[in-house]
């Protein structure tokens, strides 16, 4: 089987809990996906099928080791572990900000962006205050 983000859009998104081999010293895998320039980015030695990370970590392709063109069967699709699921008993506060992390977890790019956005604003807010210091303004 072989699954790419161009062409199974709505397949692949439940292989987007799996992240790539990323602490450090870790080698990743490096297989290449027939018909396409993408590697897997998994680290060597992994079970399952190989899996190709885009930018923010996103899951763009998805092949078996054994692939060939005449046997693109999706009922041969492994199922990794599911996505966990969240939570929603009603346990109060605390519950509900475990579930919000969780959530939040799930999307971590939006995270970074966020992020990045709240340092830039404290950024131009900073300079905005020396600018009116020295012009004497404040």
């Amino acid at each position: 089987m072989k699954l790419t983000i161009e062409e199974n859009r709505e397949t692949i998104k439940r292989y987007r809990h799996i992240k790539p081999a990323s602490h450090p010293g870790s080698i990743p895998c490096s297989a290449s996906c027939p018909g396409t320039a993408r590697t897997c980015t998994l680290s060597r030695g992994h079970s399952g099928p190989h899996i190709a990370h885009g930018m923010f970590k996103r899951v763009v392709a998805v092949w078996d080791r054994g692939y060939k063109v005449a046997e693109q069967n999706m009922a041969t699709v492994r199922h990794l572990r599911p996505d966990p699921p969240l939570r929603r008993e009603g346990g109060g506060f605390f519950t509900t900000l475990r579930n919000l992390r969780k959530t939040l977890a799930l999307k971590e790019h939006y995270i970074e962006a966020a992020l990045f956005l709240a340092f830039g604003l404290a950024m131009a807010g900073f300079a905005i205050d020396w600018a009116l210091r020295i012009m004497g303004l404040k």
